[in-house]
């Protein structure tokens, strides 16, 4: 099984393409599960995002589990194709609520899993705009997008909704 990962700025379609990766790697009734990360703070912007997202979803045959924290328990005695909807979400909210401890080791063994991880693209290249805790959470998002991407099979940066690949079988396009 394998760790696909999928980034681009906002709004650039890498949600639509990762979702059709994860169901285009499903064998034949194999399972589909979507990992919203999203943590529903109860206001009436997030509500309203959480149902958008999945008005998106409906009808390509994903399972939802919400799991804004420790997603190892998402994938907890289940197999399938899962699609982490999204990393960045994922890493704030556990960055944030933990004093800045983060889990990844789901993301390094799946031998009975493929995961499709979405992630936005965040530069840190000028942190000086950046309060020291945002400063540190950006760091620490690039840390582990950086160890994620670098294990997974395949990385592609989706730009105005065109898939380019960055690696594929392992090697880094030049």
């Amino acid at each position: 099984m394998a760790i696909h990962v999928v980034t681009g700025g906002a709004g650039s379609g890498k949600s639509e393409y990762a979702e059709a990766l994860g169901r285009s790697l499903a064998k034949d009734g194999q399972n589909l599960y979507y990992i919203a990360t999203m943590r529903n703070d109860g206001s009436d912007a997030t509500q309203e995002k959480i149902c958008r997202h999945r008005q998106l979803r409906e009808g390509k045959g994903y399972t939802t589990i919400e799991c804004p924290i420790r997603i190892s328990d998402a994938f907890d005695g289940r197999r399938g194709v899962f699609l982490v909807e999204d990393l960045t979400n994922l890493i704030a909210n556990e960055f944030f609520s933990s004093g800045g401890v983060v889990s990844e080791e789901c993301f390094t063994d799946t031998p009975e899993r493929d995961i499709v991880v979405v992630a936005n693209e965040i530069t840190s290249e000028d942190m000086s705009r950046y309060d020291a805790e945002t400063a540190k959470f950006v760091e620490r998002l690039s840390q582990i997008t950086n160890r994620i991407a670098s294990k997974a099979d395949t990385v592609t940066e989706v730009v105005c909704g065109i898939p380019v690949v960055i690696k594929s079988g392992g090697d880094m396009k030049q």
